[in-house]
């Protein structure tokens, strides 16, 4: 469902757990490239089948958990998820 970022690791929660392991932000975002993956902060990778609703500064993911979306990335986040929601229909 999504990562997040702190010090030098990644938490992957997905529904069915979460792992933490150690890698690079940079590794993160290569492998996340070309994927349903979004990044909506500076620790956070979010996979957009995942979300149930978006609001002005959070995204609220299918269990419930409210992920933070970066001031800088809100107008960027509100263009995508808009057109994310026009290509599901």
């Amino acid at each position: 469902m999504y990562f997040e970022s702190f010090k030098h690791n990644f938490k992957i929660v997905t529904v069915n757990g979460s792992y933490e392991y150690r890698t690079s932000f940079s590794e993160i975002t290569d492998q996340l490239s070309g994927s349903d993956f979004v990044r909506v902060h500076r620790s956070y990778f979010i996979n957009y089948d995942q979300t149930r609703s978006i609001e002005y500064d959070k995204v609220i993911m299918s269990d419930g958990t409210e992920i933070p979306i970066s001031k800088d990335k809100r107008k960027e986040m509100r263009r995508l998820f808009l057109k994310l929601g026009e290509d599901r229909s």
